[in-house]
Protein backbone atom coordinates (compact mmCIF):
# COMPACT_ATOMS: atom_id res chain seq x y z
CA UNK A 1 0.00 0.00 0.00
CA UNK A 2 1.38 3.42 -1.03
CA UNK A 3 0.59 6.78 0.48
CA UNK A 4 -0.63 9.39 -2.03
CA UNK A 5 0.69 12.12 0.28
CA UNK A 6 4.17 10.62 0.02
CA UNK A 7 4.08 11.06 -3.80
CA UNK A 8 2.90 14.74 -4.17
CA UNK A 9 4.77 16.52 -6.98
CA UNK A 10 5.76 20.15 -6.39
CA UNK A 11 4.69 22.91 -8.78
CA UNK A 12 6.68 26.05 -9.45
CA UNK A 13 5.31 29.45 -8.53
CA UNK A 14 4.95 30.32 -12.23
CA UNK A 15 2.80 27.20 -12.82
CA UNK A 16 0.57 28.04 -9.84
CA UNK A 17 0.30 31.72 -10.96
CA UNK A 18 -0.71 30.60 -14.47
CA UNK A 19 -3.37 28.26 -13.08
CA UNK A 20 -4.63 30.98 -10.71
CA UNK A 21 -4.92 33.46 -13.59
CA UNK A 22 -6.92 30.90 -15.58
CA UNK A 23 -9.30 30.25 -12.65
CA UNK A 24 -9.76 33.97 -12.04
CA UNK A 25 -10.45 34.56 -15.74
CA UNK A 26 -13.12 31.84 -15.63
CA UNK A 27 -14.76 33.49 -12.62
CA UNK A 28 -13.66 30.76 -10.18
CA UNK A 29 -12.40 31.69 -6.74
CA UNK A 30 -8.70 30.87 -6.41
CA UNK A 31 -8.32 28.37 -3.52
CA UNK A 32 -6.11 25.33 -2.75
CA UNK A 33 -8.93 22.94 -3.66
CA UNK A 34 -9.64 24.78 -6.93
CA UNK A 35 -5.94 24.67 -7.86
CA UNK A 36 -5.73 20.98 -6.97
CA UNK A 37 -8.78 20.23 -9.13
CA UNK A 38 -7.30 22.25 -12.00
CA UNK A 39 -3.75 20.84 -11.79
CA UNK A 40 -4.75 17.32 -10.73
CA UNK A 41 -2.50 17.12 -7.65
CA UNK A 42 -0.36 19.26 -5.32
CA UNK A 43 0.36 20.10 -1.69
CA UNK A 44 -2.21 22.16 0.22
CA UNK A 45 0.45 24.13 2.11
CA UNK A 46 2.38 24.89 -1.10
CA UNK A 47 -0.80 26.12 -2.81
CA UNK A 48 -1.57 28.42 0.14
CA UNK A 49 1.88 30.07 -0.02
CA UNK A 50 1.64 30.58 -3.79
CA UNK A 51 -1.92 31.93 -3.52
CA UNK A 52 -0.81 34.58 -1.00
CA UNK A 53 2.01 35.64 -3.33
CA UNK A 54 -0.37 35.72 -6.30
CA UNK A 55 -2.93 37.87 -4.45
CA UNK A 56 -0.21 40.30 -3.33
CA UNK A 57 0.93 40.57 -6.93
CA UNK A 58 -2.66 41.26 -8.03
CA UNK A 59 -3.22 44.00 -5.49
CA UNK A 60 -2.71 47.52 -6.82
CA UNK A 61 -1.14 50.22 -4.72
CA UNK A 62 -3.89 52.23 -3.08
CA UNK A 63 -4.62 55.43 -4.98
CA UNK A 64 -3.93 58.61 -3.06
CA UNK A 65 -6.94 60.48 -1.78
CA UNK A 66 -7.39 63.70 -3.74
CA UNK A 67 -9.79 66.36 -2.58
CA UNK A 68 -10.55 68.80 -5.31
CA UNK A 69 -11.37 72.25 -4.09
CA UNK A 70 -14.14 73.77 -6.22
CA UNK A 71 -13.23 77.15 -7.56
CA UNK A 72 -16.56 78.73 -6.64
CA UNK A 73 -16.29 77.86 -2.94
CA UNK A 74 -16.20 80.97 -0.88
CA UNK A 75 -13.26 81.80 1.35
CA UNK A 76 -15.47 81.32 4.40
CA UNK A 77 -15.82 77.62 3.64
CA UNK A 78 -12.11 77.09 2.92
CA UNK A 79 -11.24 76.40 6.54
CA UNK A 80 -14.20 74.00 6.91
CA UNK A 81 -13.18 72.23 3.73
CA UNK A 82 -9.65 71.65 4.97
CA UNK A 83 -10.90 70.45 8.36
CA UNK A 84 -13.23 67.96 6.63
CA UNK A 85 -10.44 66.75 4.40
CA UNK A 86 -8.13 66.27 7.38
CA UNK A 87 -10.83 64.35 9.26
CA UNK A 88 -11.48 62.19 6.22
CA UNK A 89 -7.76 61.45 5.93
CA UNK A 90 -7.65 60.41 9.58
CA UNK A 91 -10.63 58.12 9.06
CA UNK A 92 -9.01 56.56 6.00
CA UNK A 93 -5.74 56.07 7.91
CA UNK A 94 -7.66 54.41 10.74
CA UNK A 95 -9.43 52.09 8.32
CA UNK A 96 -6.14 51.21 6.68
CA UNK A 97 -4.49 50.49 10.06
CA UNK A 98 -7.39 48.25 11.11
CA UNK A 99 -7.27 46.46 7.77
CA UNK A 100 -3.50 45.97 8.11
CA UNK A 101 -3.96 44.55 11.63
CA UNK A 102 -6.65 42.18 10.41
CA UNK A 103 -4.48 41.10 7.50
CA UNK A 104 -1.53 40.42 9.83
CA UNK A 105 -3.77 38.42 12.17
CA UNK A 106 -5.21 36.34 9.34
CA UNK A 107 -1.71 35.87 7.87
CA UNK A 108 -0.36 34.71 11.24
CA UNK A 109 -3.23 32.25 11.67
CA UNK A 110 -2.76 31.04 8.11
CA UNK A 111 0.98 30.54 8.67
CA UNK A 112 0.25 28.55 11.85
CA UNK A 113 -2.24 26.43 9.98
CA UNK A 114 0.25 25.88 7.15
CA UNK A 115 2.91 24.78 9.63
CA UNK A 116 0.44 22.32 11.14
CA UNK A 117 -0.45 20.99 7.68
CA UNK A 118 3.21 20.64 6.71
CA UNK A 119 3.84 18.76 9.95
CA UNK A 120 0.90 16.44 9.25
CA UNK A 121 2.09 15.89 5.69
CA UNK A 122 5.59 15.07 6.97
CA UNK A 123 4.13 12.64 9.53
CA UNK A 124 2.03 11.05 6.80
CA UNK A 125 5.11 10.60 4.60
CA UNK A 126 6.99 9.04 7.55
CA UNK A 127 4.06 6.70 8.23
CA UNK A 128 3.92 5.75 4.54
CA UNK A 129 7.64 4.88 4.57
CA UNK A 130 7.16 2.85 7.77
CA UNK A 131 4.25 0.97 6.20
CA UNK A 132 6.38 0.16 3.16
CA UNK A 133 9.09 -1.17 5.50
CA UNK A 134 6.54 -3.28 7.37
CA UNK A 135 5.12 -4.62 4.11
CA UNK A 136 8.62 -5.58 2.92
CA UNK A 137 9.38 -7.19 6.30
CA UNK A 138 6.09 -9.10 6.23
CA UNK A 139 6.78 -10.35 2.70
CA UNK A 140 10.25 -11.46 3.81
CA UNK A 141 8.83 -13.24 6.86
CA UNK A 142 6.20 -14.96 4.73
CA UNK A 143 8.89 -16.13 2.29
CA UNK A 144 11.06 -17.35 5.18
CA UNK A 145 8.08 -19.14 6.71
CA UNK A 146 7.31 -20.82 3.40
CA UNK A 147 10.94 -21.91 2.99
CA UNK A 148 11.09 -23.17 6.58
CA UNK A 149 7.81 -25.05 6.14
CA UNK A 150 9.09 -26.62 2.91
CA UNK A 151 12.38 -27.60 4.56
CA UNK A 152 10.51 -29.01 7.58
CA UNK A 153 8.26 -31.04 5.29
CA UNK A 154 11.31 -32.40 3.46
CA UNK A 155 13.03 -33.33 6.74
CA UNK A 156 9.83 -34.92 8.02
CA UNK A 157 9.57 -36.99 4.83
CA UNK A 158 13.20 -38.07 5.19
CA UNK A 159 12.65 -39.01 8.84
CA UNK A 160 9.52 -40.93 7.93
CA UNK A 161 11.45 -42.83 5.24
CA UNK A 162 14.24 -43.62 7.73
CA UNK A 163 11.67 -44.79 10.30
CA UNK A 164 10.01 -47.00 7.69
CA UNK A 165 13.37 -48.49 6.79
CA UNK A 166 14.12 -49.24 10.45
CA UNK A 167 10.69 -50.86 10.82
CA UNK A 168 11.37 -53.10 7.83
CA UNK A 169 14.71 -54.11 9.34
CA UNK A 170 13.06 -54.98 12.65
CA UNK A 171 10.43 -57.02 10.84
CA UNK A 172 13.17 -58.89 8.96
CA UNK A 173 14.98 -59.58 12.26
CA UNK A 174 11.74 -60.84 13.80
CA UNK A 175 11.29 -63.19 10.84
CA UNK A 176 14.87 -64.41 11.29
CA UNK A 177 14.25 -65.04 14.98
CA UNK A 178 11.15 -67.08 14.15
CA UNK A 179 13.17 -69.13 11.69
CA UNK A 180 15.88 -69.75 14.32
CA UNK A 181 13.26 -70.82 16.86
CA UNK A 182 11.86 -73.21 14.28
CA UNK A 183 15.32 -74.62 13.71
CA UNK A 184 15.79 -75.05 17.46
CA UNK A 185 12.46 -76.83 17.74
CA UNK A 186 13.45 -79.08 14.87
CA UNK A 187 16.79 -79.81 16.53
CA UNK A 188 15.04 -80.58 19.80
CA UNK A 189 12.73 -82.98 17.97
CA UNK A 190 15.68 -84.64 16.37
CA UNK A 191 17.35 -84.84 19.79
CA UNK A 192 14.31 -86.56 21.23
CA UNK A 193 14.29 -89.10 18.41
CA UNK A 194 17.97 -89.64 18.89
CA UNK A 195 17.51 -90.31 22.59
CA UNK A 196 14.91 -92.93 21.75
CA UNK A 197 17.55 -94.61 19.58
CA UNK A 198 20.28 -94.28 22.22
CA UNK A 199 20.93 -97.96 22.44
CA UNK A 200 21.44 -98.15 18.70
CA UNK A 201 23.44 -94.98 18.17
CA UNK A 202 25.13 -93.69 21.34
CA UNK A 203 27.82 -91.85 19.48
CA UNK A 204 25.27 -90.16 17.23
CA UNK A 205 23.27 -89.07 20.28
CA UNK A 206 26.27 -87.35 21.77
CA UNK A 207 26.87 -85.60 18.47
CA UNK A 208 23.29 -84.45 18.34
CA UNK A 209 23.50 -83.21 21.93
CA UNK A 210 26.56 -81.20 21.04
CA UNK A 211 24.83 -79.83 17.94
CA UNK A 212 21.81 -78.95 20.11
CA UNK A 213 24.02 -77.11 22.57
CA UNK A 214 25.69 -75.27 19.73
CA UNK A 215 22.33 -74.40 18.23
CA UNK A 216 21.07 -73.19 21.60
CA UNK A 217 24.14 -71.00 21.98
CA UNK A 218 23.51 -69.59 18.49
CA UNK A 219 19.89 -68.92 19.39
CA UNK A 220 20.92 -67.12 22.57
CA UNK A 221 23.51 -65.11 20.63
CA UNK A 222 21.00 -64.14 17.91
CA UNK A 223 18.42 -63.31 20.57
CA UNK A 224 20.90 -60.95 22.28
CA UNK A 225 21.81 -59.33 18.97
CA UNK A 226 18.13 -58.88 18.17
CA UNK A 227 17.49 -57.22 21.53
CA UNK A 228 20.45 -54.89 20.96
CA UNK A 229 19.19 -53.99 17.49
CA UNK A 230 15.69 -53.37 18.86
CA UNK A 231 17.11 -51.07 21.55
CA UNK A 232 19.12 -49.14 18.92
CA UNK A 233 16.07 -48.95 16.68
CA UNK A 234 13.93 -47.59 19.53
CA UNK A 235 16.60 -44.96 20.29
CA UNK A 236 16.72 -43.89 16.63
CA UNK A 237 12.91 -43.72 16.47
CA UNK A 238 12.88 -41.63 19.67
CA UNK A 239 15.42 -39.19 18.24
CA UNK A 240 13.43 -38.97 15.03
CA UNK A 241 10.26 -38.24 17.00
CA UNK A 242 11.99 -35.49 19.02
CA UNK A 243 13.33 -33.94 15.79
CA UNK A 244 9.83 -34.00 14.31
CA UNK A 245 8.38 -32.34 17.44
CA UNK A 246 11.09 -29.63 17.32
CA UNK A 247 10.33 -28.97 13.66
CA UNK A 248 6.61 -28.76 14.41
CA UNK A 249 7.36 -26.21 17.17
CA UNK A 250 9.49 -24.11 14.79
CA UNK A 251 6.72 -24.18 12.18
CA UNK A 252 4.14 -23.02 14.76
CA UNK A 253 6.49 -20.22 15.87
CA UNK A 254 6.93 -19.02 12.29
CA UNK A 255 3.18 -19.11 11.73
CA UNK A 256 2.62 -17.06 14.92
CA UNK A 257 5.25 -14.52 13.83
CA UNK A 258 3.52 -14.22 10.45
CA UNK A 259 0.17 -13.58 12.14
CA UNK A 260 1.77 -11.00 14.46
CA UNK A 261 3.33 -9.14 11.55
CA UNK A 262 -0.02 -9.16 9.73
CA UNK A 263 -1.68 -7.72 12.86
CA UNK A 264 0.98 -4.98 13.10
CA UNK A 265 0.46 -4.13 9.43
CA UNK A 266 -3.30 -3.82 10.03
CA UNK A 267 -2.63 -1.54 13.03
CA UNK A 268 -0.24 0.64 10.99
CA UNK A 269 -2.81 0.85 8.19
CA UNK A 270 -5.44 1.99 10.72
CA UNK A 271 -3.08 4.66 12.08
CA UNK A 272 -2.34 5.91 8.56
CA UNK A 273 -6.06 6.10 7.78
CA UNK A 274 -6.58 8.11 11.00
CA UNK A 275 -3.79 10.50 9.94
CA UNK A 276 -5.41 10.94 6.55
CA UNK A 277 -8.71 11.77 8.24
CA UNK A 278 -6.94 14.34 10.44
CA UNK A 279 -5.30 15.97 7.40
CA UNK A 280 -8.65 16.21 5.57
CA UNK A 281 -10.23 17.70 8.72
CA UNK A 282 -7.39 20.27 8.98
CA UNK A 283 -7.81 21.24 5.32
CA UNK A 284 -11.54 21.72 5.76
CA UNK A 285 -11.01 23.77 8.94
CA UNK A 286 -8.43 26.01 7.22
CA UNK A 287 -10.69 26.60 4.25
CA UNK A 288 -13.58 27.43 6.58
CA UNK A 289 -11.57 29.95 8.66
CA UNK A 290 -9.47 31.49 5.85
CA UNK A 291 -11.34 34.62 4.75
CA UNK A 292 -11.39 35.53 1.05
CA UNK A 293 -9.48 38.70 0.43
CA UNK A 294 -11.71 41.12 -1.33
CA UNK A 295 -10.78 44.45 -2.77
CA UNK A 296 -11.45 47.01 -0.05
CA UNK A 297 -12.70 50.38 -1.13
CA UNK A 298 -10.06 52.59 0.36
CA UNK A 299 -11.20 55.76 -1.45
CA UNK A 300 -12.17 58.45 1.06
CA UNK A 301 -15.61 60.03 1.20
CA UNK A 302 -15.96 62.54 -1.54
CA UNK A 303 -17.31 65.91 -0.35
CA UNK A 304 -19.53 67.47 -2.89
CA UNK A 305 -19.60 71.15 -3.49
CA UNK A 306 -22.60 73.26 -3.03
CA UNK A 307 -23.07 73.46 -6.81
CA UNK A 308 -23.38 69.72 -7.31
Amino acid sequence: MESDMGRIAAFTQEQVFEAADKLAADGIEVSPNALRDHLGRGSFSTFMKHIDAWKKAQEDSPAPVVFDMPGNVKAAFAQCWQAAAAEASKEISSVREKAAIEIRTVTRRTDDALEAIERLESEAETDAARIEELEALLASKIAESAQAASAAAAREAALSAAGEQMTQRIQAQDAELVRVHEEVADLRSQLTEARKSLDAAGARERLLIEDGATAKANVERLTGELKTQRTQSNEVIGRLEKSKQALDGQLVTLQNETKEMAAKLGLASGELEALRTRVISQEQMIERFTPAKSQRNLDGPKISSGNE
